[in-house]
């Protein structure tokens, strides 16, 4: 897993710097390592649900279908996405977004958003505290009055959410930027 996280963002940020005649290769091996990395690390957090949800099946169902429609949804980059070289340069540029590549990140993200707040929710039930809404967000904000274990599962998870939030929804705005982009680019080419 960390070993495809890895690649995944060393290929994202340097593939536009690497220069070489195999453009569309090198972009579509990185296309393709970005569906394992995700898929791998939403796993994770799929088995956490199931060993807090271990008795309800119903709950573990639906988060494992949730994780088949986010692999399922960045599958969808390889195959919306093109680059090529940049003019006469060997320098490579993705040049075509298409839409629904878009599911890739709102299905992860409404996924990781699901899985948050039902390890949360679940972890909250632990506290040794009456019900209150200043403890409640003591509980929710700093892991306070929970066990040692829970405390420590739920600020993992708090780290982990806050930097997929950040990240995918960069993202979100970045692919939207590109259709706004490319719709502005296609005029200016006709007219050339």
């Amino acid at each position: 897993m960390k070993c495809s996280c890895y690649s995944t963002l060393k290929l994202i940020i340097y593939c536009p710097a690497i220069i070489t005649e195999h453009c569309t290769k090198i972009v579509t091996v990185s296309l393709w390592t970005f569906p394992l990395a995700i898929a791998s690390t939403t796993l994770l957090f799929f088995f956490r649900v199931r060993a807090l949800f271990n008795r309800n099946k119903l709950v573990v169902a639906f988060f494992a279908f949730m994780w088949i429609a986010v692999l399922a949804g960045n599958l969808t980059g390889p195959w919306g996405i093109v680059g090529t070289k940049i003019g006469s340069t060997n320098y490579c540029m993705i040049t075509h977004v298409e839409p629904y590549v878009a599911s890739a990140s709102i299905i992860t993200l409404v996924n990781d958003t699901l899985v948050f707040l039902a390890i949360t929710w679940r972890l909250m039930r632990h506290a040794h505290v009456d019900n209150s809404i200043r403890t409640g967000i003591k509980v929710l904000a700093f892991g306070e009055y929970m066990p040692t274990l829970s405390k420590a599962l739920l600020q993992d998870g708090q780290a982990y959410y806050l930097y997929v939030f950040t990240v995918f929804l960069l993202r979100c705005v970045y692919i939207s930027q590109q259709f706004i982009f490319f719709r502005n680019l296609e005029p200016l080419s006709r007219r050339l």
